[in-house]
């Protein structure tokens, strides 16, 4: 009887002290710092609570598919039961798996979480050519997106043109008249929208092409007063308009 007595005891103790979880995730607005996500594009914070650590000194770790090495959750040295860690080297716009495990746990706690948009690559293939006195512009979407690629931007001689192209645009053509002889320095940007509302864009020297078209002629030219007077006045009267018609 009393050795069932202490087995019932020991079983309390082992319910009464364990380590449980009671928070383990992100924030999309964090006071800290600036009210801001703490899920960027290359890393993400998580924040850890505990209560009941079977020690004076919580110890719990974090694993995911991001790393084949665990990472160890630093705890306050004001509040033991308040840790963090930070997952770094992670790709922008892709889902990652984590398990919280703890000293004196009995479960360990499972997330999932999407990296914020990040900066796509440049458009590729940009190409530019006259249509009706306008430039067209044509290109592919970048290989390496980050995102849902939010628009594009485009400047012409280091003035922005527009930034309101849309994502899914492939073309676009300029509303002013193009002038032949006149050099266009073409820079197109694509850009995403984080959730901090930052635009963050493709490197512009990877997106920049020239275009000129020389100006061109395929009139005679009309002979100049000079001429015209000189051939009335070296012909005899009666040959005058013989002479206007083979000038003009």
């Amino acid at each position: 009887m009393q050795g069932h007595q202490l087995i019932l005891f020991a079983l309390l103790v082992t319910i009464t002290y364990a380590t449980e979880i009671t928070f383990f995730g992100a924030y999309e607005t964090f006071p800290i710092i600036g009210n801001q996500s703490t899920v960027d594009a290359d890393q993400i914070v998580l924040f850890i609570n505990v209560t009941k650590c079977p020690t004076r000194a919580c110890s719990c770790e974090v694993t995911s598919n991001a790393s084949n090495n665990a990472l160890v959750v630093n705890f306050s040295t004001t509040d033991s039961g308040r840790g963090n860690v930070k997952v770094e080297q992670l790709q922008a716009d892709t889902i990652y798996s984590f398990e919280l495990t703890c000293v004196g746990a009995d479960e360990s706690v499972k997330l999932v979480l999407k990296t914020d948009f990040g900066r796509p690559s440049a458009p590729e293939r940009i190409s530019c050519d006259l249509n009706a006195n306008h430039v067209h512009l044509s290109w592919h979407r970048p290989s390496t997106p980050a995102g849902p690629i939010h628009n594009y931007r485009l400047t012409l001689n280091r003035t922005t043109i527009t930034e309101s192209i849309p994502g899914d645009a492939t073309t676009y053509t300029m509303t002013n008249d193009y002038v032949l002889g006149t050099e266009y320095n073409l820079v197109l940007t694509a850009c995403n929208t984080n959730r901090k509302n930052e635009s963050i864009c493709s490197d512009p020297n990877l997106g920049s092409l020239t275009f000129y078209m020389e100006a061109t002629t395929t009139s005679t030219p009309k002979p100049s007063p000079a001429n015209r007077l000189f051939c009335f006045i070296t012909y005899p009267v009666i040959l005058l308009f013989i002479s206007l018609n083979v000038c003009l």
